[in-house]
């Protein structure tokens, strides 16, 4: 179903085709995001096999899916699952370690294969959230290069943390600048440079 609307001033809300936002949204987009505010731009440090990931992800937008399972001496030990939000975005959705294979490194593992594979799959920003007090899985993450990038209230599951993890060096550097933590690098000022 297309959407249309159209009000008694004249005005017209409509859907458009990939040709129509070609035509319309891109020629315009400078004009209303301005480049008055620095801004990181990935695409302008990514390399060619990066570039090329990122497009097939944009062309199977949302529709990357990945379910991992743990094994250990044939017995079902733990899982991940995950999914894309965005074009270069998974997010780490649920997984877990059965009580039986806790403290076994397991969750290292999967954590670390999970990485491995949505990175070479191109995305470049992989997120997660999780309870405060799961304490054993947020210091996990961290010890494996995981930010804090901020909480939020879900009305489902109550208040949880943000964690964010960038493959890309470039976009570590930014994440700590931005939060406050460093002084850009190189790689970083030259990408705020106007």
């Amino acid at each position: 179903m297309t959407y249309q609307r159209t009000w008694d001033d004249g005005l017209e809300i409509r859907q458009l085709s990939a040709e129509e936002r070609t035509a319309y949204i891109q020629p315009n987009h400078t004009r209303i995001f301005n480049t008055d505010q620095p801004r990181l731009m990935p695409q302008s440090f990514y390399s060619d096999a990066e570039k090329a990931n990122l497009k097939s992800l944009r062309d199977q937008l949302g529709g990357y899916t990945l379910d991992l399972g743990a094994f250990l001496n044939g017995e079902f030990a733990g899982w991940h699952i995950g999914n894309q939000t965005s074009e270069d975005t998974y997010d780490m959705r649920n997984s877990a370690v059965l009580v039986d294979f806790r403290r076994l490194r397991i969750y290292e593992r999967l954590l670390q294969s999970t990485l491995e594979v949505v990175t070479a799959a191109g995305f470049q920003r992989i997120t997660s959230d999780h309870h405060p007090s799961n304490t054993a899985v947020l210091i996990a993450k961290l010890k494996a290069g995981f930010w804090i990038s901020g909480v939020h209230v879900d009305d489902r599951f109550g208040t949880l943390v943000d964690l964010v993890w960038y493959p890309h060096h470039v976009r570590r550097e930014a994440f700590e600048y931005r939060v406050g933590h460093a002084f850009p690098s190189d790689s970083v000022k030259k990408l705020l440079e106007r």
